[in-house]
């Protein structure tokens, strides 16, 4: 009876690890997404790159408006470059999450908790 408390504790200090360092992981991931662009902070996520992609499909292609993270609006002067930045920066900030977090899987074991 014994060795299965201990067993069952075992797994939830594992478990509670794994969760912590997911949960680090994640905030880096977050962080590694904000961008600033003329004195204002802008999180990069799917949607405003889909903005900024529609507005340069549109052919707007010069100063563009869009809100930055405290709600205010920004000039984007460039469409393009814009985009093609905020796009890299999200790209590499997920794939080192993605790197990341194979890692700790592949040290800690995946209790999908």
């Amino acid at each position: 009876m014994d060795t299965d408390i201990k067993k069952i504790m075992e797994f939830a200090d594992r478990l509670s690890v794994i969760e912590n360092q997911k949960e680090l992981l994640l905030k880096q991931f977050e962080e590694s997404c904000l961008a600033y662009h003329n004195g204002h902070q802008i999180t990069i996520n799917p949607t405003l790159i889909a903005t900024v992609k529609n507005y340069f499909d549109l052919g707007r292609t010069q100063n563009i408006s869009v809100l930055d993270d405290f709600n205010l609006p920004v000039v984007i002067e460039d469409t393009e470059k814009f985009l093609n930045f905020i796009t890299d920066q999200y790209q590499q900030a997920l794939q080192k999450y993605q790197i990341d977090y194979n890692l700790l899987i592949e040290k800690k074991g995946d209790l999908d908790a």
